[in-house]
């Protein structure tokens, strides 16, 4: 396998910064980005209370979800951080997730397009679903373009596309774009006089929905690579540095290191839909050192590590 400089870049600068954190804490950092799909992104459009907005991100993040695109074309979105919302600073949550900014509906589902996202809408129009009915509609199309087999696959086991879930300003819904565009229009069953449910409310119903029917992950299913990590796998590609080493003390010559060496050689994520690239898992890890270890730029400007793109 050959790796181009970007990533050779990045493996340097994970191995340069992983002596500077606790053992306990990078194993969790492997744990989660090791759960972390591209199964499903949400997409939030101008979302008006910062409280809303913080509890979506932490929706996603606890059923595994790193990609969330915000729409900002009325309002920006807003982070809450204990009595005071602000924008753009990465604390809490915000500093796990990956967002992605956009002034217009329209750039947003361009861009998904290019993914090849199926986009689901959450509204209560005419065209409106439930998403169970939705997940076996797209199940049922994937199943026809499947080779025919003489043991077809059961339906529930059919592997779904990339579906990006969009939810709306909390009066106004969603845009006349995506009411337009989207190629599902979803909505949650409700049985009394409210109209709606809160907008993380609706978030979470929806990502229930979707890991009941195994569309982010398997059912049930625990990788036995989860289960056997250990601190022996954690130090194995790094030097034996303590989070209060000198951060002149690191020889260049220990950063030659391959970017598959921090992961097991042997790891398979069949129990995950779409499950993040090499590339994708070791960036996100150098980003969350970065977040964490408090040397980082000046370490990578002595060992001549160029990550501008981060």
């Amino acid at each position: 396998m050959t790796f181009n400089t970007r990533q050779l870049h990045v493996a340097r600068a994970i191995q340069l910064l992983r002596p500077f954190i606790k053992t306990q804490r990078y194993n969790s950092f492997l744990q989660v980005i090791l759960q972390r799909t591209k199964a499903v992104k949400i997409v939030l459009e101008n979302i008006q209370d910062p409280l809303n907005g913080s509890a979506c991100l932490r929706t996603g993040d606890g059923y595994g979800l790193q990609y969330f695109d915000l729409i900002e074309s009325v309002d920006n979105f807003k982070i809450h951080l204990g009595d005071k919302p602000y924008l753009g600073a990465a604390t809490g949550v915000d500093k796990w997730v990956t967002l992605s900014h956009y002034k217009t509906a329209k750039f947003c589902l361009e861009d998904l397009k290019k993914e090849n996202y199926v986009v689901l809408g959450s509204s209560l129009t005419d065209r409106s679903q439930l998403l169970t009915e939705v997940i076996k509609d797209l199940r049922i199309k994937q199943a026809k373009s499947l080779p025919t087999a003489s043991d077809p696959m059961p339906l529930f086991e059919v592997p779904l596309p990339k579906l990006a879930l969009v939810f709306g300003n909390e009066h106004r819904g969603i845009s006349k774009v995506f009411q337009k565009y989207c190629d599902y229009i979803f909505k949650i069953p409700m049985y009394g006089f409210s109209q709606s449910f809160n907008i993380n409310a609706t978030v979470a119903m929806s990502l229930a929905t979707l890991e009941q029917h195994s569309v982010m992950r398997k059912l049930g299913y625990k990788s036995p690579f989860l289960n056997k990590l250990s601190r022996d796998m954690s130090i194995s590609h790094c030097s034996k540095a303590t989070s209060s080493s000198n951060p002149n003390s690191i020889e260049p010559s220990s950063l030659a290191v391959e970017p598959t060496s921090f992961w097991p050689k042997d790891y398979n994520p069949n129990h995950l839909n779409h499950p993040l690239s090499l590339t994708e898992r070791n960036e996100l890890l150098l980003k969350w050192l970065f977040r964490t270890t408090p040397y980082s730029e000046s370490l990578w400007a002595q060992n001549g590590i160029n990550l501008d793109f981060l």
